[in-house]
């Protein structure tokens, strides 16, 4: 579990510093994008508002699919790892298949933002993509302002924390 969740660590910081790129997410940072559970949950209630307005989702669906997503958020290392366990060779426990294991992630994060999405009149498969691209763009950008906003004033980039 524990490597599990530094996989997850180390996936993030990568995708936040690749992302930085693209420019600040609009307005100052918040505790709501630089919490611990903002930065960690797959889809942070701010964020997926956001994403959930940007795509015309009728607000009178917002809380309901907030509150599943949040129930799936809870299950989704069970998910990811029941899903592993069936593999010829688990990817969560080789290093040598990360490639395999964000792919493995990336899918089950799919299922299960399509699972809510669907359950909800949103059938289109390249739109509940695209959302959840949304959320992933939006989450990066968050992470790397919150990143920024914690470095020294030296200039330079701070080191990634310690793995554990």
């Amino acid at each position: 579990m524990i490597e599990i969740k530094q996989h997850f660590q180390r996936f993030v910081i990568g995708l936040a510093l690749c992302m930085q790129c693209y420019g600040p997410l609009y307005g100052d940072e918040t505790s709501d994008y630089c919490s611990q559970e903002a930065l960690i949950a797959n889809f942070p209630p701010t964020i997926l508002q956001e994403t959930l307005v940007q795509f015309q989702i009728p607000p009178e669906k917002w809380e309901v699919i907030r509150k599943e997503l949040i129930d799936k958020d809870r299950d989704f290392v069970k998910e990811l790892e029941s899903r592993a366990s069936k593999m010829s060779q688990n990817p969560l426990q080789d290093a040598q298949q990360r490639q395999t294991a964000i792919k493995l992630f990336r899918e089950t994060l799919y299922d299960s933002f399509a699972e809510v999405m669907k359950a909800h009149g949103i059938d289109d498969a390249e739109k509940i993509q695209q959302m959840l691209d949304d959320i992933q763009m939006r989450k990066a950008r968050a992470f790397g302002r919150c990143f920024k906003a914690q470095a020294p004033s030296t200039g330079r980039s701070p080191s990634p924390p310690p793995s554990q």
